[in-house]
């Protein structure tokens, strides 16, 4: 096997998967060593992001969710972060 097929094993492909509002679209060029993927978001915008960041869940989309979670929190007077899917920070008092 080439050292190319081994790299692909170690790491495989993020081609059309979903991960919250993205889908991955293409390969972009590696930066650090890290790989990094061109995605779609359900908003039509396009936002780049490392395997890492999409796996574990850091990046949901290309910032679009952060706006719709205050515009529904200004809407309804609640704390932007408490509408978050992981439920905000807890308090300090628990």
């Amino acid at each position: 096997m080439k050292e190319q097929d081994y790299r692909s094993l170690r790491h495989p492909s993020q081609l059309g998967k979903i991960f919250s509002r993205l889908t991955v679209v293409e390969q972009s060029k590696s930066t650090k060593g890290k790989r990094v993927w061109l995605c779609q978001c359900e908003c039509g915008n396009k936002h780049r992001a490392t395997t890492y960041m999409l796996t574990s869940g850091q990046v949901k989309s290309c910032g679009c969710l952060k706006t719709d979670s205050k515009l529904i929190a200004r809407r309804t007077g609640k704390n932007p972060y408490s509408l978050s899917p992981t439920g905000g920070m807890p308090s300090k008092t628990e």
